[in-house]
């Protein structure tokens, strides 16, 4: 099953988040446009970084395409 995160605070609720759904087994999904750090830096950082550790990064228009194609 998958999770898609989206929110603000990156480096605490996102990544926590993402975190947890990761290590329950989810497939997790992180919209880099639909979230958003306490700096442009920092929010950055996470995207390029960190999030791809266990996640995927995509923008929201990514993913309403992935739904659409099925």
């Amino acid at each position: 099953e998958d999770v898609v995160l989206a929110g603000v605070v990156t480096s605490i609720c996102i990544d926590s988040a993402g975190r947890a759904a990761h290590e329950r087994g989810y497939r997790v999904h992180i919209l880099e446009d639909a979230t958003a750090g306490r700096t442009q830096t920092e929010q950055d950082f996470y995207c390029r970084e960190i999030f791809p550790l266990y996640a995927e990064v995509l923008t929201a228009d990514g993913l309403l395409e992935r739904l659409r194609v099925g």
